[in-house]
């Protein structure tokens, strides 16, 4: 695999899936999060003209979780399908940078006893970005890039430098890659290796040049 000169610099961030050491069942650490209320769920994605609307999440997969009596932990990022729910410490280390396609909501989140978490917010990417190489990218499967209805599915990710050269640094730090079957979230190495340093809990971050399909499971 021959890699670009920016894929060295990004970091997948991937929810941790790991399974609790300590729980006979092996149940998930961390749970996740999903819309609480429709008006959440219909502003999860796309920007949203009212920033200043709370965000409504709870725990995915609920019912079983309170059959479960489940909470899981609260992580200081939670993958919430288009983004992440944020702890107040990295909302504050990250809300000053200019991110193309990230728009920053207010949140709060219900466990499963219903009680509240707060104050949150909801780093949410609200556009995909086709930042991906099709010249040194491998794909799990051949596609057809002029068919609307299929999308690659990458099996090895690589950068397009052509794209990156013409964007400021800043306003490309973290993105959703678009133009692919799974959406991944990527962050550059100046925020990534910060959150890193500070054993931020709840996802995890591989290195592109590093990572193999399955390591957020280990």
């Amino acid at each position: 695999m021959n890699f670009g000169p920016y894929d060295d610099e990004y970091y997948y961030v991937k929810k941790d899936r790991r399974l609790s050491p300590d729980d006979p069942d092996q149940k998930p650490v961390y749970i996740g999060a999903v819309p609480k209320d429709e008006w959440t769920d219909n502003n999860r994605t796309g920007y949203t003209n009212n920033p200043n609307q709370i965000m409504k999440f709870e725990p995915n997969i609920l019912e079983t979780r309170i059959e479960q009596d489940h909470p899981g932990q609260i992580g200081d990022l939670n993958d919430a399908i288009s983004g992440f729910l944020v702890l107040p410490w990295v909302y504050d280390m990250l809300r000053f940078f200019p991110i193309r396609g990230v728009q920053w909501m207010h949140a709060v989140y219900y466990d499963i006893y219903d009680q509240i978490h707060e104050p949150m917010h909801f780093m949410k990417f609200y556009e995909m970005m086709d930042y991906w190489s099709r010249e040194r990218s491998t794909l799990l499967f051949p596609y057809d890039e002029d068919n609307p209805d299929e999308r690659a599915e990458i099996d090895q990710l690589s950068l397009d430098e052509n794209k990156f050269s013409v964007i400021p640094e800043d306003e490309r730090l973290a993105f959703m890659l678009g133009g692919t079957g799974f959406p991944d979230i990527l962050f550059h190495a100046r925020i990534a290796e910060p959150l890193i340093e500070k054993e931020a809990k709840g996802v995890r971050f591989f290195k592109i040049t590093k990572y193999e399909d399955g390591m957020e499971y280990q």
